[in-house]
């Protein structure tokens, strides 16, 4: 994504409360969905928007274990260091979500209306960036 008001648009698609936010998740699911959807993370597309005294340049804000461009869309949808935990998140999800990868796999995620699906991919997010953070030390 270029920018995250870009990832926002991706996944917002109409003026008004989201769907998440009314089917009664945990807390700590909420906010971890939360965090993605506003790029409220310490993913290094973020880090370094935020990086001082000058910006690193998007194309180099790299994921530390696969090279590729760490941006939300990598971390819920590409990343192998975290595919086995993606396997069984996707496993809970309805059979359609199996025929999405990329964006379009984090677009249906992320505006999905299932109580299942949500709660499986705050679950994600979560078990996901915890091992993201071991992994860095």
């Amino acid at each position: 994504m270029a920018t995250n008001c870009a990832l926002y648009k991706l996944i917002k698609l109409q003026y008004a409360s989201e769907t998440y936010l009314q089917l009664n998740l945990p807390p700590h699911i909420q906010r971890a969905i939360t965090q993605i959807r506003v790029s409220a993370h310490n993913l290094e597309i973020e880090r370094g928007r935020m990086a001082r005294p000058h910006p690193i340049p998007p194309d180099q804000r790299l994921c530390r274990h696969c090279g590729q461009v760490e941006t939300e869309i990598h971390f819920i949808t590409e990343c192998l260091l975290y595919s086995n935990m993606r396997k069984q998140m996707l496993s809970a999800c309805p059979v359609m979500f199996k025929n999405f990868s990329g964006a379009d796999l984090f677009m249906k995620l992320f505006t999905s209306t299932n109580r299942i699906v949500l709660h499986e991919l705050g679950i994600f997010i979560c078990r996901a960036m915890a091992r993201r953070q071991s992994y860095l030390g």
